[in-house]
C-alpha cells in the first residue's frame, strides 16, 4: 500500500514539518508544490494521498485547490491537513467538500497551530 502526501507550505515552512512526520510514520512519498521541477506525477499507485497547506487569507492555498481541480480521485482514499495561527479544522471544510465532489473519499481531516505573521512580524 503506497502512500503520498502532497502539500504547500510556505514562509515558516509549519506545513512541511507536519508533511515530512507523518510521511516518516506512514512511509509516504512527498511532493512539495513549491518545487516546480515536480510538476508531473501519477496518483494511480497510491491507495491513500495526503492534502495539506497552511491557511493564508482564511484558506488553504490555491495552489492545492488548482491541483485537484486537474486530478483524477474518484475513490481514492484521502485526508486533509493544515497549519494556521489558531489550528482551527473549519479552513479545511472547503477542500474536503472539493475532494469528495470529485469522487474522493475522505478518511479524515486534522488542523494544528503554526504561527502567524503579520506585517513581516513572527507572533
Amino acid at each position: 500500500m503506497k502512500s503520498l502526501i502532497i502539500y504547500y507550505s510556505k514562509y515558516n515552512n509549519n506545513t512541511e514539518k507536519v508533511a515530512k512526520a507523518i510521511a516518516d510514520k506512514i512511509n509516504a512519498d512527498l511532493i512539495n508544490l513549491n518545487n516546480p521541477d515536480r510538476v508531473d506525477f501519477d496518483i494511480g499507485n497510491y491507495s491513500i494521498i495526503g492534502f495539506g497547506s497552511g491557511v493564508y487569507n482564511e484558506s488553504l492555498s490555491p495552489t492545492l485547490f488548482n491541483l485537484i481541480e486537474i486530478l483524477n480521485l474518484k475513490e481514492k482514499n484521502v485526508f486533509v491537513f493544515s497549519t494556521s495561527c489558531v489550528g482551527f479544522k473549519l479552513y479545511n471544510k472547503k477542500l474536503i467538500k472539493i475532494l469528495v465532489s470529485k469522487g474522493a473519499i475522505c478518511k479524515g481531516s486534522f488542523a494544528c497551530k503554526g504561527s502567524f505573521i503579520f506585517k513581516g512580524n513572527k507572533i
